[in-house]
């Protein structure tokens, strides 16, 4: 046996997010102190980032029967909505796989410092935003549900 192969967990070459491998690698770097220094102006994306990225899924296309009931001009529509969402599905399998490879070789991924800046203020934005919607135009109706009548809605 090498000294490579009795050092270190082994790795799988999947790139899947349920891999259990994924923590498993991260927390074995950190306690064997393996853990490497970031270059300057990056840091280590935040955990809970992580685990949303990778906890999102390709959407599925609609199917035949959901188009077939379209008008010509909305099931165009619809096809040019599924090709944007298409690259976009893409793009963010793009991402995993470069997380779970930033993951399996160094224990973390690495974004720019600017990132967690810029995250903190859209984040704020969208709070400021959403404070200033006026709901009670809005349309959206708020209700109970009477859960011993499956059938019937409360609208308040």
């Amino acid at each position: 046996m090498s000294a490579e192969e009795e050092e270190g967990p082994t790795t799988t070459t999947t790139m899947d997010p349920n891999d259990a491998a994924v923590p498993t690698l991260a927390a074995a770097a950190v306690a064997a102190g393996d853990e490497k220094k970031p270059p300057a102006g990056k840091v280590p994306m935040p955990d809970d980032y992580i685990a949303t990225i990778l906890s999102l899924k390709r959407e599925p296309p609609p199917k035949p029967e959901y188009l077939s009931l379209l008008s010509p001009e909305e099931r165009e529509k619809q096809l040019e909505f599924d090709a944007v969402c298409a690259k976009e599905d893409d793009a963010l399998e793009e991402l995993q796989a470069k997380i779970l490879a930033g993951l399996r070789k160094d224990g973390y991924y690495l974004v720019d410092e600017s990132f967690l800046e810029k995250s903190a203020a859209m984040r704020a934005y969208v709070s400021e935003e959403w404070a200033k919607m006026d709901w009670a135009g809005s349309g959206i109706i708020f209700g109970y549900w009477d859960y011993d009548d499956p059938q019937c809605v409360q609208y308040l």
